[in-house]
């Protein structure tokens, strides 16, 4: 029924009070929401696939919850998506191998964000030893971070200095505070303009690499608007700037591109000007190279009808790129 979009958030909501087992929450799709007032052991949240995670301790407790483990070891590993807020530390070798999880802990124990791809992390407390160990994507932001405890190979440590991402970071931390009342996020949240500066970014120097990457890719094709012909671009222009690929390999690339959008890329890799219709730039495609566009464009009965439901786009891309390893050869 809800299909790949999967269901609104908060659609399914559970509550649980006391200690919960191993893997609390794993692999827990998105609409589903689960609140525990109390402490988890080992692997929650194992490959959290979209869904919510809420824990903070019994109501009635008189410690402070940021001085105290609430969560066990090897948290959020291998998560893919969703969220979760922990009002407490978590143990050691928290969210290794998170790939797109976003996660508010007030500490955590040794190998933090090792091998992590993707996603983020805000850390509200100490981190312990070798944090961020080959991390290669995604990105953390810690309070009071001591670098002597950041294995810094792959990483770079930064001030938060950009306005719309100290903003983000503070949404999140706010987000936490709603749905724990965490006392830490609360007096964070009270002192703001002073605490935002005792954050530090951490991020690997390939992924802020590509992300700059990314960001000059929608500065140089300003026609390009979908977030994946923008990594393909910057995928595709990055090795071509080491010389690592061949100039025909730009075909394959963007063919993974947005569907409505593809025509138009292949029409300016040809050095034409995209029409507004991209039935229309197909066949100025056609009759630029004399190469035979798919035959599914010749089904297309009218404008209508869903340019993608006619037009093979792998099909489209070996046909041009069959044509440009004509021009290579000829060069």
């Amino acid at each position: 029924r809800y299909g790949d979009e999967g269901l609104p958030e908060d659609t399914i909501s559970l509550s649980f009070v006391g200690s919960a087992g191993q893997s609390f929450g794993a692999f827990i799709p998105k609409g589903l929401t689960l609140t525990l007032e109390g402490d988890a052991n080992d692997y929650v949240g194992k490959g959290l696939s979209g869904g919510k995670i809420i824990i903070y301790p019994p109501r009635e407790a008189t410690f402070r919850a940021e001085d105290n483990v609430i969560i066990g070891n090897v948290a959020f590993f291998g998560a893919t998506s969703g969220e979760a807020f922990v009002s407490g530390k978590a143990g050691e070798r928290f969210c290794v191998r998170n790939s797109g999880a976003t996660v508010v802990v007030e500490g955590i124990g040794n190998h933090g964000c090792e091998y992590m791809t993707g996603g983020k992390v805000i850390i509200l407390g100490e981190t312990g030893k070798n944090f961020a160990a080959g991390m290669s994507g995604g990105v953390a932001y810690v309070l009071d971070l001591d670098e002597r405890l950041c294995n810094q190979e792959l990483i770079h440590l930064e001030p938060l200095t950009d306005k719309e991402e100290i903003a983000s970071v503070k949404k999140l931390i706010d987000a936490h505070y709603l749905s724990t009342r965490s006392r830490k996020a609360e007096s964070i949240l009270a002192r703001w303009d002073v605490y935002y500066s005792r954050f530090t970014k951490v991020i690997p120097k390939e992924y802020e690499a590509m992300e700059e990457a990314i960001t000059n890719v929608y500065d140089k094709y300003d026609y390009l608007m979908d977030p994946h012909t923008a990594v393909a671009y910057a995928v595709y222009d990055e090795m071509k700037r080491k010389g690592e690929i061949p100039r025909h390999t730009h075909t394959v690339i963007v063919s993974t591109a947005h569907p409505y959008k593809f025509p138009g890329i292949v029409a300016k890799s040809l050095g034409l000007t995209p029409k507004d219709d991209p039935y229309d730039t197909l066949r100025m495609i056609a009759e630029k190279t004399g190469i035979a566009i798919p035959r599914q464009l010749g089904e297309l009965e009218s404008r209508e009808k869903r340019f993608t439901d006619v037009v093979d786009r792998t099909e489209m891309a070996e046909s041009i790129e069959r044509y440009v390893d004509e021009i290579c050869e000829k060069d």
